[in-house]
């Protein structure tokens, strides 16, 4: 061991490492002289008494602390700032810095009012991601001061029910609908998907960026209104890929109807059938009805049962959890556990309960064949997708019928190159690269995998087709928890304020995860959005207290 050893020194942290960054951001001086700590790595004290600066090099130049250095110079949400602090060794004497990392302070360029006005969007947004009634928030502001005693803010935060309804009417749902609008306008194609259904007010359609109230709803009708909702948003009906729809007759109407004006303006819808979903649904529905097993009045009976009484859920659960100490799990293969079954039964039930099973598959597959799009050359070419599927001999032939079906899509000559770069792309080594952005580690060594997005390919156009009608589905759901019979008054304007922010946001935490950009463009526009909806709702006000003047 040397006699002598090399202590850390502070003019170290006067220094820049290789990308120009200055070391006191991540360096400090360890409990012992001779050692040294990364904040960024959160390193364990390391050594430097043999080597000195040396050690401290080759530590900031491994690809562990230079990929923590990359994300802390990316991410916006944290700061590094350097705090004194008094060594050990050196109290009353000198001191040194400390890196810490901590919030930046977001607020520190905004002002009062506009803080305030911030907050007050914030609720409003949780207010619609909740599902709360706009009264619930009348008395928001003294329960806000006697939480937070202390806080400006909240000493003058005022939203009453009226406000939040101007907030979200107003401000906060046309905000994110031209937010979404500008997202579409971007895309070279997009799916609309639709549906219908019957709720408190009247027949819902629900189209893939808001929803329309109507009375009666023949096709024609709606067909008017997305025509009418494309035109009055500047989007361009041309790149519309195709609709999503289920089986019944008025939507295969609507299908043709916008296919007709599609044509007008030089395109074509993609024609691929009815969700698949449903179809599935309906094949296992009409299986069944062909026995005499009553699957669906059974699953309708059960359902029945315990919705309609809370106390029978309550004790079903109890009684499930009861039976999960009480009874050793273990794995139960259906097929074998049937098959045990069958051996109690009598021939003749035996012979009943296969021709039951024979008539169920039988009806599924009659009625899938009848009902699937089994014969569409599209959907048989675009297999070829599949990676297995790259060196396939028709690959180049396939590959341009492709790239011809959708109008518009590509232009004539870069459909002539798509038989070259299909011959590349078989010839072509596929390793991870093609899947993974980069790889790297986070502050406490776990490793994380950042995947190319689907932009980053050409083929998104075609995979964008419609996978099923369930989004619009579960959007009936939202409708309905948001339309409940206390809120059928509510106008067309404040349930798509509702759905854009509980749609777009899916609660407040989004602001922090939807990227840095969308972050600072929400925060520029939420000050702009309040004092705008402000001037509306003094302007009605003025009209309606002018018009009970002119009454009196």
């Amino acid at each position: 061991m040397s006699l002598y050893s090399t202590k850390f020194h502070t003019s170290w942290l006067e220094k820049l490492d290789s990308d120009d960054t200055s070391i006191k951001r991540w360096l400090k001086q360890g409990a012992n002289p001779s050692t040294f700590i990364c904040t960024l790595c959160k390193t364990d004290e390391l050594s430097c008494k043999n080597n000195g600066w040396e050690s401290v090099e080759r530590h900031m130049n491994n690809k562990k602390h230079r990929d923590n250095l990359k994300l802390i110079k990316e991410n916006s949400t944290f700061i590094i700032r350097n705090e004194p602090a008094v060594t050990q060794h050196q109290q009353g004497s000198s001191s040194s810095t400390v890196p810490m990392v901590t919030l930046t302070r977001q607020n520190e360029n905004i002002s009062f009012t506009d803080q305030v006005t911030r907050a007050e969007a914030l609720w409003a947004i949780n207010t619609a991601r909740h599902g709360y009634s706009y009264r619930s928030c009348d008395d928001l502001e003294n329960l806000f001061r006697r939480m937070l005693p202390d806080s400006r803010i909240a000493e003058h935060y005022k939203m009453e029910q009226t406000k939040l309804s101007y907030v979200i009417s107003h401000g906060l749902g046309p905000f994110f609908h031209r937010d979404l609008v500008q997202d579409i306008k971007k895309c070279e194609r997009f799916v609309l998907c639709f549906d219908e259904q019957k709720n408190y007010q009247n027949s819902v359609v629900t189209r893939y960026y808001k929803s329309i109230f109507l009375g009666h709803a023949p096709a024609q009708t709606i067909r008017d209104d997305i025509i009418d909702s494309f035109r009055t948003d500047g989007i361009d009906i041309k790149h519309l890929l195709m609709v999503g729809r289920d089986n019944p007759n008025v939507n295969k109407a609507i299908e043709k109807l916008l296919d007709t004006e599609l044509k007008q303006v030089g395109g074509e819808l993609l024609k691929l059938g009815s969700c698949n979903i449903h179809v599935i649904h309906n094949a296992f529905k009409s299986g069944t009805t062909t026995s005499c097993w009553h699957v669906e009045d059974i699953c309708i009976d059960l359902w029945s049962w315990f919705h309609y009484s809370p106390a029978r859920k309550e004790d079903f659960v109890k009684i499930a959890d009861d039976l999960n100490e009480a009874v050793e799990k273990k794995y139960s293969l259906l097929c074998e556990e049937t098959r045990k079954s069958l051996s109690f039964l009598s021939k003749v039930e035996k012979e009943t309960f296969f021709q039951d099973v024979r008539n169920i598959l039988h009806s599924i597959a009659s009625y899938l064949k009848l009902n699937l799009p089994l014969d569409n050359s599209f959907l048989r070419d675009i297999q070829i997708l599949r990676i297995s599927r790259r060196s396939d001999p028709e690959g180049s032939n396939t590959i341009v019928r492709i790239g011809r079906c959708v109008l518009g899509l590509l232009s004539s000559n870069e459909i002539d190159l798509l038989s070259n770069e299909w011959l590349m792309y078989s010839l072509e080594i596929i390793d991870n690269s093609w899947i993974i952005k980069r790889k790297y580690n986070d502050f406490e060594g776990k490793e994380h995998i950042e995947y190319h997005e689907i932009d980053y390919y050409w083929n998104k156009n075609i995979l964008i087709r419609s996978h099923g009608n369930s989004d619009v589905e579960r959007g009936f759901s939202i409708n309905s928890n948001l339309l409940t019979e206390e809120r059928t008054l509510l106008s067309e304007k404040s349930i798509n304020g509702l759905r854009g922010d509980l749609t777009d946001v899916q609660a407040a935490y989004t602001l922090s995860k939807s990227g840095t950009e969308k972050i600072k463009s929400i925060d520029e526009e939420m000050t702009k959005i309040i004092e705008d909806v402000s001037v509306i709702q003094q302007k009605r006000g003025d009209a309606e207290r002018e018009q009970l003047k002119k009454e009196k």
